[in-house]
């Protein structure tokens, strides 16, 4: 993944001026204060925000999570949920059915294929979502807080999850503890790196900035 020169803006905001970044790194991790541009940078890998300047090369079409399952969850059934993008790109509805089966069955989620939306708790709500990502046959999962309203212990099963896909992922988050067994770590802030390496050096350096912050006067 690399980014070259980018220039974006949401609105009338530049969100990047000039952003350059360059990362190999199977399990990426973002952080950041609000307003970073994390999500702008998911969108922009994922092709909802365009550039109107600099280079962009990614390894291949990349699918998103949404922090809030419910903005994403479009149909009343899981099954539905899963099976429309293949239905819409020509499969038929029964080859469509049988790659969730066996995505379902990979990630232990044969249970909730028969439930209705509506009955999903915000864990399962999440897994769906992902699943549903999964069934485009990304090469990248971006995940924008993908796990924020989710408790300690789901969050950690979602985490393990998502490194067994053995795609590329990148990961914004304010949960920091997640992001430790990742290969890498972006701090971005109003729009720049801050720092970028592994999560034994960056992640330090961003909660003693962040602690200084809470000290700082308004």
């Amino acid at each position: 993944m690399e980014l070259n020169d980018i220039w974006a803006r949401v609105g009338d905001r530049e969100v990047f001026q000039g952003l350059s970044l360059r990362s190999s790194a199977q399990l990426l991790g973002v952080i950041g204060p609000n307003g970073a541009g994390k999500s702008s940078l998911l969108r922009l890998l994922q092709g909802l925000l365009k550039a109107h300047r600099g280079q962009l090369e990614i390894e291949g079409p990349a699918g998103l999570v949404f922090q809030n399952p419910d903005h994403q969850l479009l149909f009343p059934t899981v099954m539905e949920e899963l099976t429309f993008g293949l239905t819409q790109r020509g499969s038929s509805l029964e080859t469509a059915r049988q790659e969730a089966q066996r995505l379902a069955h990979r990630y232990g989620a044969q249970r909730i294929l028969t439930m209705a939306s509506h009955e999903l708790s915000a864990g399962q709500k999440t897994l769906v979502c992902l699943l549903a990502v999964l069934m485009d046959q990304p090469k990248i999962i971006l995940l924008d807080e993908s796990f924020a309203n989710l408790d300690l212990f789901t969050a950690r099963q979602m985490t393990h999850l998502i490194r067994s896909t053995q795609l590329k992922v990148v990961f914004s988050t304010h949960q920091l503890h997640l992001l430790h067994d990742f290969e890498e770590v972006i701090w971005l802030d109003q729009g720049r790196v801050q720092l970028q390496g592994p999560p034994s050096r960056v992640l330090p350096a961003y909660e003693d900035w962040a602690k200084g912050q809470l000290g700082s006067p308004c």
